[in-house]
């Protein structure tokens, strides 16, 4: 929909997205049609389908017979930002012009990565669009452009984009898409969808978007943006269409077989719920809340001195693991080391001490180097299942995982305040932990993740992760190898990554991207390594929701 604004001499021009969801209805923002219908000025508006260039006046024009803004809509909150058109004229259906579902349940669709397309401003080259160039730089394109975006979790949402800043509070009715480099919604064609298709290959739209971030220098690559969620307005479409627009219930992927109870990355019912570590900043962790987690101490065999705090996961019963560099660091001549599970408070003298019988490096590292840093520890002491100490699971494949906050937790140096810790502060300044804490903290994408560190000389790898926001912590300083760590959709518990470097800033507790070996990208040394017995398991990434209402038994795809 094109809206053309002539106020005196001067004529504005806003490029908003449609949808067509039967022959005489579409959907668009509340803002969108605010505009359109605006008696501010002399305003005139046309609705075109069916064409990939903008600039094509070849097909007909449509308009806004009648037109529902959500009640709920305000303009400055951009919540509920959601419009129903009807059309002047009724569309005819062809190879071009098709309706778009509705889904009842979005569920299965949103733990995918979705497509948004639209004509408004663009700024891509081929690490956005493959082998396609758009040719244009921040000005509107004359081509419909296409990018696919994750689905973010609201609460990593608005870890980019604190309160204090927008004074929103996402809720259930919004979605979040896009990440910080492999493209996002276009930022002046408001109204653009957010797509995915099901299973069966039926497009279904998820989310109208409603507004953008403004990120000053970084508003092209720094691109989570807040679509309304469409699969909440069901009966409010339906009940004004008279059942002429409804919803269906997508088809949803096969889910892959849960891992096996009490193998791994399960932890006691008193953190069973997947909300239960459900924070911003740091805070101390309860005993038996990260069961897996473990504490390496390198020290000095003449004074005793402790030189080397390291994370170490348990992955099975003989085997554990850490980072290449903390290896290399408990072989050196006159140290020795311990490592210890089953505790929250680092100096619980109660608990079992154990040894490395064996190491392995990855071949792939390189001494001192960042890539690659991950390292297997086998145990002295064959570890014995409890309420407090418990395998993690390794991921298959993370891509459901990494979409969402993790969690990181260590003893390492921390100076966290009441912002980070809630109603709870580590009363700690740079000093180490003597309480497990814990954060939560976005994954970010590497591209990102180098613009913070231009002076960093390594390319990050899709072997790698970084994680860590800028003021809502991040991992600790001085203890290597803590694990970056996420539920499934099951409560299962895994490790995403291992922390591998911290890049020093002078605002280093602050300015906190990490970078993680990534840990999947290892499964099959993992297995080769430990002779089978740590092997990496598929991911949950689904929720079986109740199925309420089928699609047609042939369902129209929309492309």
């Amino acid at each position: 929909m094109q809206i053309v604004n002539f106020t005196g001499n001067v004529s504005s021009v806003r490029d908003c997205g449609v949808t067509l969801l039967s022959t005489q209805y579409a959907l668009t923002s509340g803002r969108c049609v605010q505009l359109a219908l605006s008696q501010n000025g002399a305003i005139f508006h046309t609705i075109r389908f069916g064409i990939l260039n903008r600039t094509d006046y070849t097909v007909e024009n449509n308009n806004i017979a009648q037109a529902w803004i959500y009640p709920l809509y305000n303009e400055s909150h951009i919540l509920h930002n959601i419009a129903l058109i009807k059309l002047g004229k009724n569309v005819t259906f062809g190879p071009n012009i098709q309706p778009i579902c509705i889904p009842t349940d979005d569920s299965s669709l949103t733990t995918k990565h979705n497509s948004v397309a639209g004509w408004g401003w663009w700024s891509l080259d081929a690490d956005y669009c493959g082998n396609q160039y758009t040719n244009y730089a921040n000005s509107s394109s004359q081509i419909l452009v296409k990018t696919t975006v994750p689905v973010i979790n609201n609460v990593l949402c608005q870890l980019y984009y604190p309160d204090d800043d927008y004074n929103i509070t996402f809720t259930n009715n919004t979605l979040c898409a896009g990440s910080d480099f492999t493209g996002a919604a276009t930022v002046d064609d408001w109204g653009t969808p957010l797509m995915v298709p099901d299973a069966r290959g039926a497009w279904f739209q998820t989310g109208i978007y409603s507004a953008y971030f403004y990120n000053e220098d970084q508003h092209d690559i720094l691109g989570q943006r807040l679509y309304t969620r469409v699969s909440s307005y069901c009966d409010w479409l339906s009940n004004l269409t008279n059942n002429d627009v409804q919803c269906y219930q997508p088809k949803p992927p096969s889910p892959p077989p849960p891992p096996p109870k009490n193998i791994c990355g399960n932890r006691n019912s008193n953190f069973t719920s997947m909300l239960s570590n459900n924070i911003y900043g740091g805070c101390f962790a309860q005993q038996g809340e990260f069961p897996w987690e473990g504490l390496m101490e390198i020290y000095s065999s003449t004074t005793g001195a402790t030189l080397q705090y390291c994370g170490v996961t348990l992955l099975s019963s003989n085997y554990a693991l850490t980072t290449a560099s903390c290896l290399t660091i408990s072989r050196y001549a006159g140290y020795s080391h311990i490592i210890r599970f089953g505790m929250a408070n680092r100096t619980d003298s109660k608990v079992i001490v154990n040894t490395i019988a064996q190491g392995f490096i990855n071949p792939q590292y390189i001494n001192n180097g960042i890539l690659h840093n991950v390292g297997i520890i086998r145990l002295t002491v064959s570890m014995n299942f409890n309420d407090n100490i418990q395998p993690i699971c390794i991921p298959n494949d993370d891509s459901s995982l990494i979409t969402q906050a993790n969690t990181v937790a260590g003893w390492g140096a921390w100076s966290l305040d009441s912002r980070y810790c809630g109603n709870e502060s580590t009363s700690i300044n740079r000093t180490t932990s003597e309480i497990l804490v814990k954060t939560k903290v976005p994954v970010i994408n590497n591209y990102l993740c180098q613009l913070y560190y231009p002076s960093f000389n390594t390319s990050l790898t899709p072997d790698t992760l970084c994680a860590g926001s800028d003021s809502n912590g991040a991992s600790n300083v001085s203890d290597w190898a803590t694990p970056l760590m996420v539920p499934d959709t099951n409560g299962v518990w895994f490790q995403t990554g291992v922390m591998s470097v911290f890049f020093y800033t002078p605002q280093k507790t602050i300015l906190a991207q990490r970078v993680y070996a990534r840990v999947s990208s290892y499964c099959a040394w993992f297995n080769a390594t430990t002779n089978g017995e740590v092997q990496c398991v598929a991911v949950n990434a689904t929720l079986n929701a109740e199925t309420t209402t089928t699609a047609p038994a042939t369902p129209t795809v929309s492309i």
